[in-house]
């Protein structure tokens, strides 16, 4: 694995809302939502384009996880595309990381759920007339 290899986050076109463990970011561009867990957020934020990875993973503790983050947030397009050299990221699993780094780090595992929403073209708020109700 490349330690010195240096991830910077996606920030154009998105909204980003930090909720009590969680962070929500939406993406303008295509219309999709992503809920970051506390690792994948705490990744997404300490790629800047200056830290390697190597400092990423003194602050977050393993390698792996930051490895298995990264994976995740380059696949949903939350990294900028210059910063992810496709051979630079390893082929790592969830079940591999659980091995390396045993299952008391199983809350640690980052998670990136999305969800596609609606465009505002097809959301309506009633199909009622104004006062019918």
């Amino acid at each position: 694995m490349n330690g010195s290899f240096r991830p910077e986050g996606r920030t154009n076109d998105l909204v980003m809302q930090d909720l009590a463990s969680e962070t929500v970011i939406y993406d303008l561009s295509n219309n999709k939502a992503f809920c970051l867990n506390e690792t994948s957020a705490r990744v997404w934020r300490l790629c800047n384009g200056i830290r390697t990875v190597d400092d990423i993973a003194a602050s977050i503790g393993s390698e792996e996880i930051v490895w298995l983050a990264l994976d995740q947030l380059s696949r949903e397009n939350l990294l900028e595309k210059k910063s992810v050299p496709t051979d630079i990221l390893p082929e790592i699993s969830r079940r591999d990381v659980i091995r390396r780094v045993g299952l008391a780090s199983l809350i640690a595992l980052p998670v990136i759920a999305s969800v596609v929403s609606p465009q505002s073209v097809f959301v309506q708020t009633s199909l009622l007339p104004l006062g019918s109700i």
